[in-house]
């Protein structure tokens, strides 16, 4: 069993991460997802289960590794943009349009 772990450990780091965080919003639950070099998602649905299976569509070669403390200064631009009070390419450092 741990040489499978070690197998997976050696494929998972092969591998892209991409960190993402989730937060409720009135027009439902927002995801954003970051690689290393920016902002890769950003989603709008009504579950969260639903939105991280989104992300593994979308990514499926990435690890997804959850991390709402790493996130939170582009979730809280997300649903501040959600809300109508920001333009996409200030409220979220390191999207690139």
């Amino acid at each position: 069993m741990s040489g499978m772990k070690a197998s997976r450990r050696a494929a998972d780091s092969a591998r892209e991460e991409i960190t993402y965080a989730t937060a409720p919003t009135t027009l439902g639950t927002i995801l954003v997802a970051r690689q290393p070099d920016g902002i890769c998602a950003l989603l709008l649905g009504e579950r969260r289960q639903r939105l991280e299976r989104e992300l593994g569509v979308a990514f499926p070669d990435h690890v997804r590794t959850p991390d709402e403390d790493a996130l939170l200064p582009e979730l809280l631009g997300a649903v501040a943009l959600r809300a109508g009070s920001g333009n996409l390419n200030r409220t979220i450092s390191g999207f690139s349009a």
